[in-house]
């Protein structure tokens, strides 16, 4: 079973990514832009995305882990309380 799934899923992965870059290239012809400006661009967007959907999905329940006593000082400072933002605190105060 677990066979099965895995080779379900590496295909539908494998097809989407076809489908991606077909339709990235098309757009690239639609617009007139050449296909080393759509490569270059595809590339860069492949290789940040991973570690930009993983930073932000953490986002959330970073505030968590960060002591109380950061939240208050940065909250007091008149900054936002939001998590990127007491992270920033944070990483400033272990420097």
């Amino acid at each position: 079973m677990h066979v099965v799934l895995l080779i379900a899923c590496a295909a539908a992965i494998y097809l989407s990514c076809e489908w991606f870059v077909n339709a990235a290239e098309w757009l690239g012809q639609r617009l007139y832009v050449g296909s080393m400006a759509v490569g270059t661009v595809l590339a860069a967007f492949g290789t940040a995305l991973p570690e930009s959907v993983v930073t932000r999905s953490h986002l959330p329940s970073a505030r968590a882990h960060v002591p109380p006593q950061l939240h208050t000082e940065h909250e007091s400072a008149g900054r936002s309380s939001s998590a990127a933002g007491v992270l920033a605190v944070y990483a400033g105060a272990a420097v």
